[in-house]
């Protein structure tokens, strides 16, 4: 897939700069590792320090929302093009239920109770 889109990858070389080899500069082949260090700087961001209790927010959740990780979406969005504002992220918020588990053909299942749902103060 790589291969397939080296012109777009090429052109956006800045964003994609992971799916590049660093000594050669040339974008990776099947096999070679590539290593998405930012990314698992914000889904470290993100786990905070793993902790939650009911009707607590916890640090990444703070960090996505209302944070530093809102503010890197809201600048990358609108460097092409888009609309993101903080206060966009700031109205969202998340609601923590207990799941549900079910066995399906000899399969366990685990789910969000209904319904299903995200809320927006828009």
């Amino acid at each position: 897939m790589i291969a397939k889109e080296a012109p777009f990858f090429q052109q956006h070389r800045e964003e994609w700069k992971f799916l590049f080899h660093q000594d050669t500069g040339e974008l990776l082949q099947v096999g070679e590792l590539m290593k998405r260090e930012a990314y698992a700087r914000t889904l470290e961001v993100i786990a905070g320090s793993g902790e939650y209790t009911r009707g607590e927010v916890y640090s990444g959740v703070e960090q996505f929302y209302n944070g530093s990780i809102a503010g890197q979406l809201v600048e990358a969005a609108n460097r092409h093009g888009g609309i993101l504002t903080t206060e966009d992220f700031s109205k969202y918020f998340t609601i923590v239920e207990d799941t549900l588990k079910t066995d399906f053909y000899g399969r366990e299942v685990i789910t969000c109770p209904p319904p299903c749902r995200y809320v927006s103060l828009v």
